[in-house]
């Protein structure tokens, strides 16, 4: 998560192996670097616990796929990440949105990765 000129990305490890990957269990860190790391560190953190209480047993969040260069208002709700070639905007159960219309942001700033090509 990128976001006030700060970064924040997820690492786990494992503690307990298991022969049954649904029997193995991991512990996830939120590492978050920068001037507002404590603010973006909690950030990631609610989503990761969103994830865990409401998306984790059905799957992935749904993913829209846009042009590059998709006005604001076209795509869906949902959080935002802009490639070369196309805007990715996912939609998280459970995540609380802040602007009204158009591709919303977290907390009013904008969720985005750094433009790089997909490699094959």
């Amino acid at each position: 998560m990128v976001a006030d000129d700060s970064l924040a990305h997820l690492t786990y490890r494992a503690v307990e192996k298991a022969p049954g990957s649904a029997d193995s269990l991991a512990e996830f860190f939120v590492h978050a670097y920068g001037p507002a790391a404590d603010d973006l560190a909690g950030r990631f953190s609610d989503c990761v616990r969103t994830w865990d209480q409401q998306v984790h047993e059905s799957g992935y969040p749904p993913m829209a796929i846009h042009p590059a260069g998709t006005p604001d208002e076209q795509p869906p709700r949902g959080d935002v990440l802009d490639k070369t070639s196309a805007r990715l905007v996912l939609q998280w159960p459970g995540r609380v949105l802040d602007t009204a219309q158009g591709v919303p942001t977290a907390r009013g700033q904008r969720t985005s990765a750094p433009a790089t090509p997909p490699t094959s």
